[in-house]
């Protein structure tokens, strides 16, 4: 839910900083619009005019009367909007107050971000979490670095839990650890905003794109396995998203300029010497082991006597959260004085050998070792198997992949409860389910010795059961409802991609990885997440030979087919040919969706007669099987195929239905297709104001959704809408929100964005940077062979009577200027519309 603001006849939305009245956006400059927001998010609470000149102008030295020049620019702006009422207070010498009267005011708001919940209170940390939050307040890339174990990644999910209030547009957390390629960063941030990458722009730019104003605060959790990344990353949105904050946490600073180092402080000790109970129980360290031992014992209260014990441990420890975590798990075992003996004789041996680690790493490593050798031979073997998860894993699947001698199926929930009790497995809480996950410490020491035994088979015991898991995906992808569905799958991404390099690489098992891969399709799409999608698939298909099942074969051409935007003509041979595989394999619902991509893209090149007999073909075979998400997008489709036909009344047929179908599923993203195209639909009946308010309602309903490009889509035909209607400042507004939107998603139909913002300018006299826009888009549209819609043509033409008002030298002059502009030329340009 989104947080709103009602008032008057306005809707001002704090998540997205957008304002509408009667369902159109209404223009308002950049700065405007953050003071505005400012002031809304207050709450009706004082304002002061520094507070006002940090959130509108952060980083810049202007005049105070920028404010009252703002304030009354807004005032005037929304008096002339149609409000009635002056909602901005101004408190004489102090600043601004936003009053909402009690008829009206704000929706409640879902804190934004996918934050975990805690698992349990972060001990001993407050000073660290105050200082933090300060330096966020001033630096905008703060790194946290320390060694593993030192609770870097505690400390950075405790204080981004604690300035959720602090960023409207939410706290966001990228967890890099199980990434093993440089490239899936980027493409891991995208999908935390549902940004599907297409093309080849930089992931970081698209991203930057999308992000544009948005105030938000990004955790980049465990950079040091991809420094370079991560730093060229955050240096490119920091530099073009000026609200963003970013957090990251490493072994090593990321050396971006503006970075500003926070060495992770251990916990605090008591100095060596007596000590008492109250004195010890000041020290933060000492804090977290009794925490920690009476989570282990139910109760345990320091006293006197153990007070010196204790802290002895924990300088022995030299605070680091982890060790201290692990040797209080012990006291179920031992007493404190036992567990300092034997801590003393362990760290004495295990940090006598490499002169070159550092001391805290062999402390950990000592710690480690230690806690690994108290554990039984069941449950070593149980540890050094769960290693092969580089993700969370449920009790299901940690025992379908190492119950084996001397493991029982029986067992494993007995052991994986021992191991959580002895804080080497940790238990993880979302959505009512219990899932758990080795800390990459422990997941680090575990592979170290799967390897040593020898036991290479449980990788392959893993790719078996995410074969079994993903089969039950893709069974279960047609009716299920998308966001229930990715709830129960997304959490085993990470174990995917394990599976899958382990399969294609070198002691894998190619033919397993295939039949993996190929119930994988709508996960990837789904997630999204495109580009990796398309490696793994490219890859898959060199190891298809004729030995590969046609059903097999013929997913993995199938996903090589399929074309998000439809309009991808190299796609169309791997979707003919996965239609081939198909009807040999005998898999109907799998050549539905053949059809289905064959007609598709045929259907974006015009040769509607083709796409029509494709489509019908498959809904042939769909409709016994009921109401389906791929039934509903087919029925899209097909209207999309009888609209260019020019069958107008077949094509609103076929979207009504498929809207009632998505609807039923709860398929929001088809469902919202579907209103996009009936919009689409009656400007093609020359139902132009009827075309306009299906559009209106539709972008109310994407903007409320989490899909970008029905988001885009919606914006930009209901541009065209308007400026063909002559409703020039609601067609600009629209317009400039398409815009980005298309950046971001790899710059789909940008050109026909450029036309629309070019016939904006046109229509406020500034004609030559009007010729400069066309040129661009002249120039792109050549460049990728694209074709114009008819409502892009329509504009088209708009525009190019609006250019006739110069000369033709002139004018050819400003299109041979324009048509040479780079991208971030044109993006440049686009600011000063």
């Amino acid at each position: 839910m989104h947080d709103e603001l009602s008032f008057g006849p306005f809707r001002l939305d704090l998540d997205r900083r957008v304002l509408v009245r009667d369902g159109s956006p209404v223009p308002l400059g950049g700065r405007a619009l953050d003071l505005l927001c400012a002031l809304a998010g207050a709450r009706g609470a004082l304002v002061t005019k520094n507070a006002l000149m940090e959130q509108v102008w952060p980083g810049l030295a202007v005049e105070e009367n920028n404010i009252q020049v703002q304030v009354s620019a807004l005032r005037r702006v929304l008096r002339e909007a149609g409000c009635s009422s002056d909602y901005i207070n101004t408190v004489p010498g102090r600043g601004y107050r936003f009053v909402v009267p009690a008829n009206e005011g704000y929706a409640g708001r879902a804190r934004r971000g996918n934050l975990p919940e805690p698992s349990d209170l972060l001990i001993g940390r407050e000073a660290a979490l105050a200082d933090l939050a300060a330096l966020v307040s001033v630096h905008r890339l703060v790194t946290l670095v320390g060694v593993g174990g030192s609770g870097k990644t505690r400390l950075a999910l405790g204080l981004g839990a604690n300035l959720q209030d602090r960023f409207p547009d939410g706290v966001w957390l990228a967890e890099l650890a199980p990434l093993a390629k440089p490239e899936l960063l980027g493409e891991t941030v995208a999908a935390l905003f549902n940004v599907s990458l297409q093309g080849d722009r930089p992931a970081a730019k698209v991203i930057a794109d999308f992000l544009g104003a948005r105030r938000l605060l990004l955790i980049l959790d465990n950079c040091e396995h991809m420094i370079l990344a991560a730093a060229q990353f955050t240096k490119v949105v920091l530099a073009a998203c000026r609200n963003i904050g970013v957090l990251a946490t490493s072994r090593e600073a990321l050396a971006v300029p503006g970075e500003h180092v926070y060495d992770t402080p251990l916990l605090s000790v008591p100095p060596p010497g007596k000590v008492m109970a109250v004195q010890a129980l000041e020290h933060s360290a000492v804090e977290l082991f009794v925490a920690r031992a009476s989570s282990t014992l139910g109760r345990f209260t320091l006293t006197d006597s153990t007070a010196g014990t204790v802290a002895d441990i924990c300088r022995k420890l030299d605070g680091m959260p982890l060790g201290i975590e692990l040797a209080a798990a012990r006291l179920k075992l031992l007493t404190p004085a036992e567990l300092l003996a034997r801590l003393d004789d362990c760290l004495k041996l295990l940090t006598s050998g490499s002169r070159t680690a550092l001391p805290r790493h062999k402390t950990l490593r000592a710690v480690v070792e230690w806690s690994h050798a108290l554990l039984s031979k069941p449950e070593q073997a149980l540890l050094r198997r769960l290693g092969v998860f580089s993700g969370s894993f449920s009790l299901p699947a940690a025992t379908a992949v190492t119950a084996g001698t001397p493991i029982a199926g029986g067992e494993i929930f007995d052991l994986v409860a021992k191991l959580v009790e002895k804080s080497l497995v940790m238990p993880l809480q979302a959505a009512g389910v219990t899932r758990y996950r080795l800390l990459e410490t422990t997941r680090a020491f575990a592979l170290e010795h799967l390897e040593e035994s020898g036991e290479s088979h449980w990788w392959k015991h893993l790719c078996a059961y995410m074969a079994d898991l993903f089969s039950e995906a893709e069974r279960t992808f047609p009716t299920a409802p998308t966001a229930e569905w990715l709830g129960t799958f997304e959490p085993d991404l990470d174990n995917l991609r394990t599976a899958l390099s382990w399969a294609f690489g070198p002691q894998g098992d190619p033919a397993l990885g295939l039949r993996l891969l190929g119930r994988t399709h709508w996960f990837w799409c789904e997630l999204p997440l495109l580009r990796e999608q398309r490696r793994w698939f490219e890859l898959a298909v060199g190891v298809v030979d004729g030995a590969t099942p046609p059903a097999i074969a013929g997913r993995i051409h199938l996903a090589l087919g399929w074309d998000p935007y439809f309009g991808d003509r190299s796609r169309l041979p791997a979707a003919r040919r996965a239609e081939c595989l198909l009807r040999q394999a005998d898999e109907p619902l799998m050549l539905a969706q053949a059809l289905g991509h064959v007609g598709r893209a045929a259907s974006r090149y015009r040769d509607a007669g083709e796409a029509i007999a494709c489509f019908e073909e498959a809904l042939s075979i769909l409709r016994p099987h009921g109401p389906t998400k791929l039934l509903a997008l087919l029925l899209l489709s097909q209207a999309t195929a009888h609209k260019h036909a020019g069958e107008v009344a077949l094509a609103r047929s076929y979207a009504l239905e498929g809207q009632a179908v998505a609807a039923k599923l709860g398929d929001v993203q088809t469902r919202d297709m579907c209103g996009i195209q009936l919009a689409s639909i009656a400007f093609e009946a020359h139902e132009l104001a009827e075309a306009i308010a299906i559009a209106r309602d539709s972008l109310e309903n994407c903007r409320r959704a989490p899909f970008m490009r029905n988001h885009f889509v919606a914006a930009q035909w209901l541009a065209g809408f308007l400026l063909l209607n002559g409703d020039m400042e609601a067609g600009r507004a629209v317009a400039l929100e398409a815009f980005p939107l298309s950046r971001a998603l790899g710059n789909i139909n940008l050109m026909d964005s450029v036309d629309q913002l070019a016939l904006v300018v046109a229509s406020q006299g500034h004609t030559a940077h009007a010729a400069r826009l066309c040129g661009f888009a002249d120039a792109y549209g050549r460049r990728y062979a694209m074709s114009r819609y008819r409502i892009s043509l329509a504009v088209r033409e708009r525009l190019v009577q609006r250019l006739e008002e110069l000369s033709p030298d002139c004018r050819a002059a400003l299109l041979a200027e324009g048509a040479a502009w780079s991208e971030d030329e044109l993006s440049a340009a686009s600011q000063l519309i």
